[in-house]
């Protein structure tokens, strides 16, 4: 079984969001995360759909191309776009100028927001009730990007929406009888129930019918302050409630693999044994003495069964459902010919895996086109990577998580693209003297750094889209 703990001397890392606010608004919404394992015991308060979800696409009929057709950029150089600013005709135009006269060529849109806003109007059934249509004229927008070379990429929030919880409460996590907030102050989905990733995933192809080359999910998976509420939180849990961890059951594998070979050793050294036993020559007892040796230091080896806790078991489900939903999405764009993307904490290259919030790197990695972690210096504690205060040193902590990145990737055969989120903007939550004034100095800097480890690509962050002059 992995280590999964963060080492204490770790300051968790902070996220920040603002995609739910108003372009003006400041970054102020922050969240620990823990890597404490949830005990809480699911409590079913409504019969679900616990068939398993269909992984694979389709094949019939044929799902025509809608893509936009401007050519993904050999390396992308974007920015995040608010859906607010997108309806603000002056803030969208400032934003279109600064793509035109620099490197930039590359806009990530909000289509699905923090607290469940579909940002524009959809006459699917489904997904109509949670459509606020903040983006007008969604065709207007893509005519726009494809007139000026801008490669578009959809921002879809999965399981953070508030909406969502609230229409169906037996679909997230209850406190009291009602759906519980978290620390952000939105309400989670439950991403152990298919009917969750379905209702994503169709948000996904409506996304995608809109000519978006590539949909990147963010918020996928659990709320970090789960691990606060032990006992008190009530959730489903569906066809993931009677399964086997898939580390786990690969871990009993390992156990008795070893076992057989311990046995096949022992019962060969026994069977030795026996034999000089047998034999009365006074020329055998050292030969025995030998084997019993033999024999008493194997016993000492023997592999051990191995034991899990409950905590262990939920984390490892919460893991293998993130995983899952990721394949199931995938899969199911596939046929639409976009790209698929998932946002990730930074500090989940830095462990095995992080069994709170069910996000494991190389597993998501190994399902998906492009990794875009969040990799902002704001975000990592005083200690990581020997640092004292990340955000004064942007370049060596962009450094520390590229040789994390590739040191956890090392084995794993299917390698996505790598479009790292980086930071442009000042952290003043951190404190005076933790942070420093953001301008394109320190995001030259992380994309110096990303360079060194041959990544071109990489995506620029203000939670209120006002960009440094000239990135």
């Amino acid at each position: 079984m992995k280590k999964r703990s963060i080492p204490t001397f770790l300051v968790a890392c902070v996220l920040l969001t603002g995609c739910a606010t108003k372009p003006s608004s400041s970054a102020s919404v922050h969240s620990t995360v823990s890597q404490k394992p949830v005990t809480t015991k699911p409590v079913t308060t409504k019969p679900v759909d616990t068939k398993p979800v269909d992984t694979k696409p389709n094949p019939t009929p044929k799902i025509p191309d809608y893509s936009l057709g401007v050519p993904e950029p050999k390396d992308i150089h974007g920015i995040y776009v608010s859906a607010y600013a997108v309806s603000d005709p002056a803030v969208f135009q400032n934003l279109l100028h600064l793509v035109d006269t620099t490197s930039l060529n590359t806009m990530v849109i909000d289509m699905k927001i923090d607290n469940g806003d579909i940002t524009f109007a959809t006459n699917n059934p489904e997904l109509k009730p949670y459509s606020k249509s903040l983006i007008k004229n969604p065709q207007k927008l893509m005519a726009t990007l494809k007139a000026h070379h801008i490669y578009p990429i959809a921002r879809i929030a999965v399981f953070e929406d508030t909406l969502y919880a609230d229409a169906h409460p037996e679909d997230s996590f209850l406190l009291n009888g009602k759906p519980w907030i978290g620390r952000q102050g939105q309400a989670y989905t439950n991403p152990f129930l298919p009917n969750v990733w379905k209702y994503n995933v169709d948000v996904a192809k409506a996304v995608a019918k809109l000519g978006f080359e590539q949909i990147q999910f963010d918020f996928v998976r659990f709320p970090s302050a789960l691990a606060s509420m032990q006992g008190t939180i009530q959730y489903q849990m569906g066809s993931f409630q009677n399964q086997t961890p898939t580390e786990i059951q690969a871990t009993n594998e390992t156990y008795q693999q070893n076992l057989k070979v311990y046995q096949n050793k022992l019962a060969s050294l026994q069977a030795k044994e026996t034999a000089i036993q047998s034999n009365n020559s006074t020329d055998s007892g050292s030969e025995l003495q030998t084997i019993q040796t033999a024999i008493a230091d194997l016993q000492k080896k023997k592999p051990i069964a191995p034991h899990f806790t409950t905590a262990e078991k939920l984390g490892d489900l919460r893991v293998n459902a993130v995983t899952d939903f990721v394949k199931y999405a995938y899969a199911q764009l596939k046929p639409y010919h976009v790209k698929t993307a998932v946002d990730i904490f930074g500090y989940t290259a830095t462990i095995p895996e992080s069994t709170s919030v069910g996000q494991s790197y190389p597993s998501i990695a190994q399902n998906v086109d492009v990794m875009s972690p969040m990799i902002y210096p704001s975000l990592w504690g005083s200690g990581y990577f020997g640092l004292a205060h990340p955000d004064l040193n942007p370049y060596q902590t962009v450094v520390g998580f590229m040789q994390a990145e590739q040191k956890i990737m090392s084995g794993v055969k299917h390698k996505p693209e790598l479009i790292p989120w980086i930071q442009d903007y000042t952290a003043t939550f951190l404190g005076a003297g933790n942070y420093q004034t953001y301008t394109k100095t320190q995001v030259d800097e992380q994309i110096q750094a990303l360079a060194k480890y041959g990544v071109n690509s990489y995506l620029i962050w203000n939670p209120s889209n006002v960009y440094s002059p000239g990135i």
